[in-house]
């Protein structure tokens, strides 16, 4: 009422427009402002005054601590129109093991009322906005006023954060100004301090992190976290990352591409299904990408593809000829990211898809690259998939519009007559391929002799 009334407003009331700014401001949601209003405004004539507002504070004197940034408040009094009110502090206490548990709310409004000065605090089921993160990162730096009243553990427990805010949180996290030791993320514990300072005066810095069974939202905000660490540059002592494809977010994984791309850090490799060599990529040695492995997934070729395709090559360097994945599970989401990247690294000479999970949906991805006509891209495997007389079509379409491309191959697909009869019409206009190879498909065998030739073999 005090801070309105400096606007030029009367102090002893409050009009709807007014009140919704002010708490909004304290970082409330407008359905719990809403509420509010409905318990202050009693006599439902559209403004709040003093008195009921002093009502509301003593039946809610938890909610009322929210508008006490010191910390929580005693038990709120009854304040008159002639009082003035300043909340007091809680007294703080000793180190306990657990701090309070925030859950099922807005932080900013629990971590008011519950304190923030124990050694472990628990953020969980919440909602982070953008003043949760300010509130989080305040406190956090401020600390305790005593070593026993400082937060050496913060845990986030099925947490949602989007994708602007998680990254704003983990660059407060990795920033230094704070006293955390460990960062738990759904069980995920997270040594943030030897991150950031070592293990120890005595001891080598920690130049390995090795992630291979988390999963869900913990995996995706420690990858988060884990880019934010990599994009302090020298200052990250980390050489090799250990992560399983399977339990990777694909937004998490281009948040680690982009980290890699944009700093200078020492980081030499990462291993997801296989090796990727860093080191070797940034100095346009790395000529092949072998992924021969049943494991691999649209999240290996994601990260591959984001690499190859913004890491420069420096003059003279071959750059990557060969990206070859199969034997894994790869579908139109990873062949989209391949498109992307051959169409901006024209290196590239040969893709492999052999023996993955391929559909007609992502021959469209597979016409758009031949649609490219990369000047480089001569072989494009494709053999081992579901591919239909659908997904063929398409593929033709592509093909009689390239000009360069010399090996084709769909062996093992189901392919039949009609995908056959279509595909050796577009043949018929391309001048260049070399090799077609759809032997081994559901084509008939007069289908196959008819169409059989030295450069289409059925």
């Amino acid at each position: 009422f005090r801070l309105l009334a400096k606007g030029g407003v009367s102090s002893k009331f409050i009009p709807r427009g007014k009140f919704t700014w002010l708490f909004r401001r304290l970082g409330l949601s407008d359905e719990e402002i809403n509420l509010m209003w409905s318990e202050m405004d009693v006599d439902k004539n559209g403004v709040v005054d003093i008195s009921e507002f002093s009502k509301w504070a003593n039946l809610n004197p938890e909610l009322f601590g929210l508008l006490n940034q010191g910390g929580p408040t005693a038990a709120a009094p009854v304040l008159s129109n002639s009082q003035s009110f300043t909340a007091k502090p809680v007294k703080k206490v000793a180190e306990v093991p657990q701090g309070p548990t925030i859950s099922d709310v807005g932080v900013t409004r629990s971590i008011a009322t519950a304190g923030w000065w124990q050694p472990t605090v628990v953020l969980t089921k919440s909602a982070f906005r953008d003043v949760d993160v300010d509130f989080v990162a305040a406190h956090l730096a401020r600390g305790g006023a005593s070593e026993a009243n400082t937060v050496r553990t913060l845990k986030l427990e099925e947490c949602t954060l989007d994708v602007e805010l998680g990254p704003r949180l983990c660059r407060v996290l990795v920033s230094g100004a704070h006293s955390l030791e460990n960062v738990v993320i759904d069980g995920l514990s997270i040594p943030i301090r030897d991150w950031l300072h070592g293990p120890g005066e005595d001891s080598a810095p920690i130049t390995k992190v090795h992630w291979t069974t988390a999963a869900g939202l913990s995996m995706s905000l420690s990858i988060v976290l884990l880019s934010e660490f990599i994009k302090l540059g020298k200052a990250c002592p980390l050489r090799e990352v250990f992560l399983a494809p399977h339990i990777c977010n694909h937004d998490a994984m281009l948040f680690l591409a982009d980290a890699i791309l944009t700093s200078d850090s020492g980081l030499q490799a990462v291993y997801l299904s296989s090796r990727v060599d860093i080191s070797a990529l940034r100095a346009g040695k790395l000529t092949t990408i072998d992924f021969l492995t049943k494991d691999v997934s649209d999240v290996d070729v994601l990260f591959i593809c984001e690499l190859v395709r913004r890491m420069p090559v420096p003059d003279r360097q071959p750059g990557v000829h060969k990206m070859l994945f199969t034997n894994g599970a790869v579908s139109h989401i990873g062949v989209n990211a391949a498109s992307r990247c051959i169409a901006e690294q024209p290196t590239i000479q040969e893709l492999s898809f052999e023996a993955n999970a391929l559909d007609d949906v992502s021959c469209m991805m597979i016409e758009r690259i031949l649609r490219l006509n990369s000047p480089n891209l001569k072989m494009l495997d494709l053999s081992g998939n579901n591919i239909t007389d659908a997904g063929v079509n398409g593929l033709g379409s592509g093909l009689g519009e390239n000009t360069h491309l010399e090996v084709l191959k769909i062996q093992y697909c189901k392919v039949g007559d009609a995908g056959l009869k279509s595909m050796s019409m577009y043949l018929a206009r391309n001048k260049t391929l070399k090799t077609l190879d759809m032997r081994n498909n559901l084509a008939t065998d007069q289908m196959r002799k008819e169409y059989r030739s030295d450069r289409f073999l059925t």
